[in-house]
């Protein structure tokens, strides 16, 4: 038992610490949230790395008109190499929600029933869904990149993006919001 402990702490651990530019980009929006009555709740399944290569390079109906100013073609065709297998939907864990402090960890297509049942217990409280993607790292690791798609209610969308963050001194600083070509 004692080794299966101790094989397991390091995954946890480079779990949360891949995750911390999130985490940081996320830590003063949640708390605006929660002081506006907001309740913010993670939804269990990833967003696809794709999706973050889509908005990355700033594809809009096949024009290839780049939308960020940390676009790098070079890292993008090394990314699109790395992640060209990744087609495998994956799920943020109970640790990692709770380590990136939303409130709740809610199953994909089932953000109705919990609306729901905070109107019952408070209908003046608001849910905002939270949809993630794993940070992809460029730049021998000195940038981040992730999608971050927030709906208010069902097919009502707020905000669809990749964040790109910084590494300096150990700490991850916000660097750029890339929108979607879909909602511009």
């Amino acid at each position: 038992m004692k080794k299966i402990f101790i094989c397991i702490i390091p995954f946890i651990l480079l779990s949360c610490s891949s995750n911390k530019c999130i985490k940081n980009y996320l830590k003063e929006e949640l708390t605006s949230n929660s002081e506006k009555k907001i309740i913010s709740v993670l939804t269990n399944r990833k967003l696809k790395t794709s999706n973050t290569l889509n908005i990355y390079i700033g594809r809009k109906k096949g024009n290839w008109n780049t939308q960020t100013k940390f676009f790098n073609q070079k890292d993008y065709d090394s990314l699109i190499e790395k992640h060209k297998n990744d087609t495998l939907s994956d799920y943020w864990k109970k640790n990692e929600s709770e380590y990136l402090n939303f409130k709740s960890l809610i199953k994909y297509g089932e953000i109705n029933k919990y609306r729901d049942s905070i109107k019952i217990i408070d209908d003046k409280f608001e849910v905002f869904n939270y949809h993630l993607s794993k940070p992809i790292f460029i730049s021998n690791k000195k940038l981040a990149l992730f999608s971050i798609k927030i709906t208010k209610q069902p097919k009502s969308i707020i905000e669809d993006c990749i964040i790109i963050m910084k590494k300096e001194k150990g700490k991850w600083i916000f660097l750029e919001k890339a929108h979607s070509p879909v909602l511009n």
